[in-house]
């Protein structure tokens, strides 16, 4: 689920192989209509999908964002693939 408050966009509930696809689209249009902070501390369950949903966001938001609340799962899975960089 995607809700966005102000100039954040909120990410909640399973972010998986499952979900991902479902959020992509809405998630280009919160950040081109202004949102800029990625909140992701509702997810209560992430995968590498996850972290291809939030490298796409980047990608293609065209300007800096910032990703706040990874959890330590969330974390352990940017160190394993080699993104942490990008995440911190």
């Amino acid at each position: 689920m995607i809700t966005v408050q102000g100039d954040r966009l909120v990410v909640a509930g399973a972010l998986t192989m499952l979900t991902v696809a479902g959020l992509i689209e809405d998630g280009r249009r919160a950040l081109a209509g202004g949102a800029s902070t990625i909140d992701v501390s509702g997810a209560t369950e992430v995968d590498s999908a996850t972290l291809a949903l939030l490298l796409d966001w980047r990608r293609t938001a065209n300007k800096p964002l910032k990703i706040v609340g990874i959890s330590k799962g969330m974390a352990s899975l940017t160190l394993l693939y080699g993104v942490q960089d990008l995440f911190g």
